[in-house]
């Protein structure tokens, strides 16, 4: 009897370890089946990396099993989960952190810079907005990011603005001096004032 008593704490001490390495290796690197390998499903573990854990759904599945101490290793033995109140919390903690970052990183993406302000500009507009030349005649268009535009003759100081905006490769000159003008964004970036021809080919 003393001999069963003294190898008992010896064998649960292993089975707690073992227990506590697989649920976290399936938690943080079960997409790639490492839990798996550990327990000796080397066959299924290769699926799984190949698989990404089964797009995700079979590595979810062996967590939810490994937490109602269900999964079994390679002798079909499966493991109990010594700690569930535990185990539960971190897994539902972590769940709630990978959905939380993946919304914020949706946010950032849609609202624009990282200072926080969305641009009421569409991306195409503020990626069109620069200084463009056109040599013949001598005029410089600028184009701002805040949606207003400057026209200007270099050699007589004419000078016409307003507003712009443009849908896909074509764009509307809204002057306040003048008449309304359309323009076209040419495939490598230049902008044609259709009414006059005038090619301006982008400096800045």
């Amino acid at each position: 009897m003393n001999t069963s008593s003294t190898s008992e704490p010896s064998q649960l001490i292993p089975a707690k370890s073992k227990f506590y390495l697989t649920f976290f290796l399936c938690l943080f690197l079960g997409v790639f089946g490492v839990h798996r390998f550990y327990t000796g499903k080397i066959k299924s573990g290769v699926v799984q990396l190949l698989t990404c854990g089964g797009l995700g759904i079979w590595c979810f599945i062996d967590m939810v099993m490994i937490l109602l101490g269900k999964f079994k290793d390679k002798n079909g033995v499966a493991m109990p989960n010594i700690s569930p109140k535990l185990t539960w919390a971190i897994f539902v903690v972590c769940v709630i952190i990978g959905i939380a970052s993946t919304g914020g990183e949706k946010e950032s993406t849609s609202g624009g810079s990282g200072s926080g302000v969305k641009s009421s500009k569409p991306s195409s507009e503020r990626r069109l907005a620069g200084i463009y030349q056109c040599a013949t005649p001598m005029w410089t268009l600028q184009l701002k990011s805040d949606g207003s535009y400057l026209m200007e003759a270099l050699d007589t100081g004419d000078r016409f603005k307003g507003t712009w905006s443009v849908d896909g490769t074509d764009g509307t000159l809204d002057s306040t001096t003048a008449a309304s003008m359309s323009f076209t964004v040419q495939s490598d970036g230049a902008i044609v004032i259709d009414k006059y021809g005038y090619t301006f080919v982008r400096t800045q």
